[in-house]
């Protein structure tokens, strides 16, 4: 009996390979406690420096306000007392509208000169009975529905944009940066219809989309409806702070086209494909 105790007594080796083994799971432990706490440093570090870098709306700035002041100075040839309604998109960006928007705001009025003024500022608006009816169509539950911003091809419709004039009598020219909506020709149609009031003021597109000539563009220079549309025909970038005179506007001319009633033709043989790049600005 006590050789059988004897046998089961403890074995130094073994005692020893034990702690060996406990020492190692301990080490392995500690290393990914100390590389756990690397990341998430690094993490940490990284969010904040994201947080830090601003996104620069410059260049955008700078073309928005050349392409004003080239549609300010047209305006100053056909009228004398512009008192200019600006509408916008429905920016969630604060800094994108303080800068890009003032910019051109700023544009417009130094082509006018004396000849008239931005009078007033406003986004078109999406609703909350426009979003719940527009969920309701698109079969789609939305949480948050008071932040739910979808492209404005989904919502931007002609009674959308004569409601922001509407509210505005005290203008008597629109410029739209939000451009012409114009999902198909009745649209188009609409857009002359409302426009033909009486005393409605004639509309102008400032970087918005506008149809194409087989959605009836024609057809709102015709009316009258559509006076001018200055339209980027790609999204290259220019330091025009840097440009003297001459090379600003030749900047301009390689990067936008001025379409009016009178050089419509030219520009549709010129350049054709400007109407789907302005409408790849909506999508």
């Amino acid at each position: 009996m006590a050789e059988r105790n004897s046998d089961k007594s403890f074995d130094p080796q073994q005692g020893v390979m034990k702690d060996l083994e406990y020492h190692k799971r301990l080490l392995i432990a500690g290393g990914c406690a100390a590389l756990a706490v690397l990341i998430l440093l690094m993490v940490v570090l990284s969010t904040g420096e994201q947080k830090d870098r601003k996104p620069s709306y410059e260049p955008e700035a700078q073309k928005l306000n050349t392409a004003g002041k080239v549609m300010g100075h047209f305006l100053r040839k056909q009228r004398d007392d512009s008192r200019v309604l600006l509408i916008t998109r429905p920016e969630r960006s604060h800094a994108f509208h303080k800068k890009v928007i003032r910019a051109a705001e700023e544009g417009l009025e130094s082509g006018l000169k004396d000849t008239g003024s931005v009078e007033a500022v406003e986004g078109v608006r999406f609703t909350r009975e426009r979003a719940e009816r527009l969920a309701a169509e698109l079969g789609r539950t939305v949480e948050n529905i008071d932040k739910w911003l979808p492209p404005l091809a989904h919502w931007y419709t002609p009674d959308v944009l004569y409601g922001v004039v509407q509210r505005h009598p005290e203008c008597n020219v629109v410029v739209s940066m939000v451009g012409i909506p114009y999902r198909n020709s009745d649209e188009v149609e609409e857009v002359e219809r409302l426009f033909s009031f009486e005393n409605s003021p004639p509309l102008l597109v400032l970087h918005g989309p506008v149809p194409s000539p087989q959605m009836g563009v024609r057809s709102l220079f015709k009316s009258g409806t559509l006076m001018a549309a200055v339209v980027r025909q790609n999204c290259l970038g220019y330091d025009y702070n840097r440009l003297d005179k001459p090379a600003l506007l030749s900047r301009f001319e390689e990067n936008h086209t001025m379409m009016t009633a009178e050089n419509l033709n030219k520009v549709v043989q010129r350049c054709g494909g400007v109407f789907e790049a302005s409408r790849i600005l909506d999508e």
